[in-house]
C-alpha cells in the first residue's frame, strides 16, 4: 500500500502542474519541470541554464587546482569546455565537481558537449578546515576516445536505452545534477547525473533524459545505475518571421525512480516506474553484491 500511495502522489503532482509559455502562440502542458527547460532551450526561447555551478570559478586558477587533484597532467592539458562545482545537499562539506574536455572549437556553453569527443570527470570533494578541497574518493574519469571506439557497448556511460524494448536511443551529453535524496543503503548515499539525447526525426523531434546514479563504493566514485527518466516527442513549425514555434506535443513520459527501504545484499532495491493511463509497469533493480545494480524482475499492470 505504501508503494501504491507513492505512485498516486507522483501522478497527482504531475496532473496539477501548470503549463508554461514556450513560444508566443503555444502553451503546451509540459508536466516535467526540466522538460520545460530542455524544450525552451531547443526552441531558443531561453538562455542555456547553468546546471553545474560554473559561477564558482570566478578565478580560473581555482579550477586548475581542483583538476590537479584529479590528475596533475590533466590540469595542463585539454580544452576544458565546461566545468562546475556544487555542494551536495544534506552532506555538509561535500562537493560534486564536473569537468568536460572538448577537442573541437566551440563557444562557451553551460553544458558538457558530446562525451565521445573528450574526457568527462566526476569527482567527490571535501572542504577541509584549511579551506582547501581534497578528494573524498577516487574520481570517475570517462575517456571519450575509448567510448567512441567501443562497438560492443561495454562502456555504458551516457548510453541511453529504451525502457520497454531495451533498444539503444543514443549517447547523450551531461545536462545537470540530480540531488534527489537517494540512499542506497544505511551507509551509502548517491547522487544523479542527468544527460539528454535529442533526435530530429522529421517531422517529429524527441528529447530523452537519462540519469546515472553515482556513489562511493570501496573508495571509488562509481556509476551504479543508468536508466531513462524522461521522454518528450514534439514537432515544430517556422513562422513567417523565421522564428521556431512548438506545433504539437505528441507524447510525454516521466519515469520516476523509487528507492525501497528493504534491502538486498546491503543495498536498497530501486524501482524504475513507467506510468501509464490505465496502470503502470515497473522494473526492479537489485545490487549485484559487487559494484552495480542489475535488473531483477519486471512487474505491473495495464
Amino acid at each position: 500500500m505504501k508503494f501504491v500511495g507513492i505512485i498516486l502522489l507522483l501522478f497527482t503532482s504531475m496532473v496539477m502542474a501548470k503549463p508554461i509559455k514556450v513560444s508566443q502562440n503555444s502553451y503546451p502542458t509540459i508536466k516535467y519541470k526540466a522538460g520545460k527547460e530542455y524544450l525552451a532551450e531547443q526552441l531558443s526561447r531561453s538562455e542555456q541554464k547553468d546546471r553545474f555551478g560554473r559561477h564558482f570559478f570566478a578565478n580560473p586558477q581555482e579550477f586548475r587546482k581542483i583538476l590537479a587533484l584529479v590528475d596533475p597532467e590533466l590540469a595542463a592539458q585539454g580544452k576544458w569546455h565546461s566545468m562546475g562545482i556544487q555542494p551536495w545537499p544534506n552532506h555538509p562539506g561535500n562537493y560534486i565537481f564536473i569537468a568536460c574536455d572538448h577537442q573541437t572549437n566551440q563557444d562557451e556553453q553551460f553544458f558538457c558537449p558530446d562525451p565521445a569527443q573528450g574526457k568527462t570527470i566526476i569527482a567527490l570533494l571535501k572542504y577541509n578546515a584549511k579551506k582547501e578541497f581534497i578528494l573524498a574518493a577516487k574520481p570517475w574519469i570517462n575517456d571519450g576516445e575509448a567510448l567512441a571506439e567501443d562497438r560492443d557497448d561495454k562502456n555504458k556511460a551516457f548510453l541511453l536505452r529504451d525502457g520497454d524494448s531495451d533498444e539503444i536511443i543514443g549517447r547523450g551529453r551531461p545536462a545537470g545534477f540530480d540531488f534527489t535524496r537517494y540512499r542506497l543503503s544505511a551507509k551509502v548515499s548517491a547522487f544523479g547525473l542527468k544527460y539528454i539525447v535529442t533526435h530530429n526525426h522529421r517531422p517529429t523531434k524527441t528529447i530523452d533524459e537519462g540519469v546515472m546514479l553515482f556513489a562511493v563504493i570501496n573508495g571509488h566514485l562509481r556509476p551504479l545505475l543508468n536508466v531513462p527518466t524522461y521522454h518528450l516527442a514534439f514537432d515544430t513549425e517556422t513562422g513567417d518571421d523565421g522564428t521556431i514555434h512548438l506545433n504539437h506535443v505528441f507524447e510525454e513520459n516521466i519515469y520516476p525512480l523509487i528507492v525501497q527501504s528493504n534491502s538486498y545484499k546491503g543495498m536498497h532495491i530501486v524501482d524504475w516506474i513507467d506510468q501509464r493511463k490505465k496502470g503502470f509497469w515497473a522494473t526492479r533493480y537489485v545490487w549485484d553484491g559487487i559494484n552495480r545494480y542489475r535488473i531483477y524482475i519486471s512487474y505491473g499492470s495495464d
